[in-house]
């Protein structure tokens, strides 16, 4: 590998779902896909083999008028009516089965047909954008290139640990109050007998009340060393969670510094913070970079490992109405240079977007791609460099990034300074890079 730069990462591919109006597609992975029949109307049934990923939309109208049924007249009077999944085998032939998984006859076949065609080509005609969707995804990856101008700031996240409760100090029981003793009355200030049972009543209360005394005070003791306990508990739990959000808050501070004082001024923050934003990019297959942010932190220089062209999709898919199947077409060996051409630029557009919108003071990008091609003098496998561009930030921010559908994105890199060999057609030759 061409590495000429401190800094080497790698791009990951990754998978993307995307839900359109009618039904789901995956722009990479391998495909299954299935329509059920019922009475509530025709179901697109999509899934990715082995990754759990699935969904299922419907695709046919109201529920009385759409429903999609096969019928058939058995003996003039009897009416079947049978759910059917339809599966697109990987040499686009379409395999009709029953709710039980079961094949169906051909005469089952041809009556499904015959009462559904609309439906089922709009289904072909869906499976078959999706298979061509591949294609498309690679030579646009330069369509979700973002503005140099798009503005990145610190967003604070909270600290979502719940701080320890403190204990409290009170003492939930009242203390017991002193009984008021029971005064004489009429009988008991006459007659020993009554004053006795008086003084009997009396005695009583006084002694629950200093029995109470005695046990609010034993609750009273177990309730402050039980106190002092959960409060010590609580001393430590509260140390440990101040620190830990100290902690978090100080990461949370390093963050805020890095994005938005640091990775405008100090080249290792720069470097650093453009290796995050080009690993944060959804990929489509697997990217070696490397690079190096210039000292004086205005220049980035990349070097850049692209796929080759034999990595191209070979074949394009067209609905066969005849045949009612997918087929292959292989795609021309000029179409395939100029689907390559276009991807490679394309690739190169979209880091080039993604280092000046990562890195606003940077003021110029030098990026150079290169592919393995086999030396016809040693037979030896060798790094050849495609394209070698440099890019200054004012050409770039006067590309409309809103209507970057518009681009020609080998066109629009003849805007900078550019060493690239290549006819029409795409036949490349090797160059010397920046």
């Amino acid at each position: 590998m061409s590495i000429r730069f401190r800094k080497s990462i790698k791009l990951m591919p990754g998978v993307r779902v995307n839900f359109g109006a009618k039904s789901g597609s995956l722009t990479v992975g391998p495909r299954g896909s299935s329509v059920s029949f019922g009475s509530r109307g025709v179901y697109s049934n999509v899934g990715i083999t082995g990754t759990g990923i699935s969904y299922r939309t419907k695709i046919g109208g109201s529920q009385t008028q759409n429903q999609t049924r096969t019928q058939l007249n058995r003996n003039n009077s009897n009416i079947v009516q049978m759910s059917l999944s339809l599966a697109l085998r990987d040499d686009g032939n379409v395999i009709f089965k029953d709710d039980k998984g079961n094949l169906l006859p051909d005469h089952f076949i041809t009556q499904a047909k015959k009462q559904n065609k609309e439906v089922l080509f709009n289904w072909l005609e869906e499976n078959c954008a999706e298979i061509n969707q591949k294609t498309s995804d690679l030579i646009n990856i330069h369509l979700t290139t973002p503005s140099p101008d798009t503005e990145i700031t610190f967003t604070s996240v909270p600290y979502e640990v719940i701080p320890p409760v403190e204990p409290s100090s009170i003492f939930p029981e009242l203390m017991p109050t002193p009984p008021i003793p029971k005064p004489y009355g009429f009988f008991a200030k006459r007659f020993a007998f009554f004053r006795n049972q008086v003084d009997k009543r009396n005695s009583k209360k006084q002694i629950d009340f200093q029995n109470a005394t005695i046990r609010w005070h034993e609750h009273k003791k177990v309730f402050e060393a039980d106190y002092a306990e959960k409060l010590s508990e609580y001393q430590k739990n509260f140390s440990d969670f101040q620190i830990a959000k100290n902690y978090f808050d100080g990461e949370q501070e390093k963050r805020r510094k890095f994005i938005e004082e640091d990775r405008l001024k100090d080249p290792l923050a720069m470097q650093e913070f453009l290796t995050e934003s080009l690993q944060s990019i959804v990929w489509p297959r697997e990217t070696n970079i490397s690079f190096e942010v210039s000292t004086d932190g205005r220049q980035v220089m990349l070097d850049v490992d692209l796929p080759e062209i034999e990595d191209m999709p070979k074949q394009q898919a067209i609905v066969s109405k005849k045949e009612f199947r997918i087929l292959y077409k292989d795609i021309s060996e000029t179409q395939s240079r100029i689907n390559y051409y276009t991807h490679i630029h394309a690739i190169g557009f979209r880091i080039l977007g993604e280092v000046f919108m990562a890195l606003p003071t940077i003021r110029e990008v030098v990026l150079s791609a290169y592919s393995q091609r086999t030396d016809k003098k040693t037979a030896k496998i060798v790094d050849e460099y495609l394209i070698s561009i440099k890019v200054v930030r004012g050409k770039w921010e006067s590309i409309d990034f809103n209507n970057l559908k518009y681009v020609d994105v080998a066109e629009c890199f003849e805007m900078f300074e550019l060493r690239r060999k290549a006819t029409r057609t795409g036949v490349i030759t090797p160059i010397e890079p920046f």
